[in-house]
Order: structure tokens, then sequence, then C-alpha cells
């Protein structure tokens, strides 16, 4: 399989269809084979054979119900086959597994923004933030408050969005200069430029180095000058 590894890295067409003859293979003399499953359902799925690579997926699924990949995939598809529903029961399913997996809770906020379910959103989120602190690394639960940070951030909650920026912040966030840029960028968008300013400069002291991107930011429109 490490041959197909190596191939999937490797874009064309003419590639994928030979990694799919490999794991086709591979399969036919394994037909136990999770990882093969696991690995061409979503090679079908960038080559367009949507319908197959969901088979396989749920192949995958079927013969280990306890590997946890599989389930982010299969989320991830159906997500981008506009069926949140079913993502949603599957995101659930690889959370059973493990609650603080970062993929599976994004998809679940992702499928139910789609879905226009903030309630839902907020509620689970709230649910996380519940869970004692002994039993959950804080880099796990930094990452819970970014997630909810970006969250309000999308729905224009500017407030909210900073206040959980914070938190994650306290707790030792692995990016906190990414965390304090997007604090300035939430009080650039409520035309605070004192702190907008100020968090900026926080954000660089404290290894934010995508100039270019802060160039182009169109959320900093309003202070370009300053």
């Amino acid at each position: 399989l490490e041959s197909v590894e190596g191939l999937m890295k490797a874009p064309g067409l003419e590639t994928m269809q030979l990694a799919i003859s490999k794991l086709d293979s591979s399969i036919l003399i394994d037909p136990g084979a999770v990882y093969s499953y696991f690995m061409r359902g979503q090679i079908l799925w960038g080559a367009g054979m949507k319908t197959k690579a969901i088979s396989d997926e749920q192949k995958a699924i079927e013969l280990s119900p306890k590997f946890q990949f599989p389930y982010l995939i299969l989320g991830r598809f159906y997500r981008e086959s506009s069926m949140n529903d079913s993502a949603l029961v599957v995101y659930r399913k690889a959370l059973g597994y493990n609650i603080f997996s970062d993929d599976a809770n994004q998809g679940m906020m992702l499928a139910w923004q789609a879905l226009g379910n903030k309630d839902s959103t907020e509620s689970y989120f709230q649910k996380i933030l519940n869970v004692p602190e002994k039993e959950v690394d804080s880099l796990f639960k930094a990452d819970h408050y970014k997630t909810i940070g970006d969250h309000f951030y999308e729905n224009k909650n500017y407030s909210q969005a900073i206040e959980f920026y914070l938190k994650a912040i306290s707790i030792h966030s692995d990016n906190i200069g990414g965390d304090y840029y997007n604090i300035s960028c939430c009080y650039y968008l409520t035309a605070d430029k004192p702190n907008a300013l100020k968090y900026l400069e926080l954000s660089f002291q404290n290894g934010l180095k995508y100039l270019k991107h802060i160039g182009k930011d169109t959320d900093l429109d309003t202070v370009r000058g300053d």
C-alpha cells in the first residue's frame, strides 16, 4: 500500500486509475482490507465516482467500526453532496469514539450551518465546553474555543468571537499570533481602531508572519493606512 500512498500524492487521471487498479487487486486478494477501501474511496471521489466512493467508505466502516477516519471522510463526502443530515449521523458516530475529534466537531458545525441550525451548533459547543477540565488536554479545549470563535466570527457576532478567541489564548493556544490577529479583525469590523491596532501588534509579537495575507485581507480595509 505504500506505493498507492505515493500515487495519491501525484495528480492526474492516469495516476488515479493506476492507484485504483492497485487497490482493486488488494481487495480481490483480501476482501477484508479495510485500509484499501478507505484509500480507494478517496481516490474514487477525486475521480468523480462519488457513489462508489461513498460505498467504499461505508464498507470500511462496516469492516472496522472503531476505525475513525472513514467516518470523517464519509462525513465530508455527504457534506459536499449537500446530504448534511447524513453527515451529522456519521460525525456523531465518529464522536462516539473520540468526542474531542477536531475534524468531527468542525464537520458537525459546518453541517448544522448548512442546514441553518445555529441553535444546535451553539448548544453542542456548550456541551463540549462543559466537559470537566481534568478529562481533556488544554490544547484540545483551546481548539474548541477557537472553533466557537470562528463560528461567531462567520455569523458577524464579533463580541462573542473575541470572547472565545481570548479564552483560547488564556489556556495556551498553539497559534496565539493567529488568535490575536482574529481579534484584531473583529475590532476592525466594529470600527474600534485602537483595539484593532493593539491586537494586530500583539499578533506580530506572538509569531504572526503572514504579511502578504494581511495586505490582502478585506476585513482590514478600514484602517489600511494606519
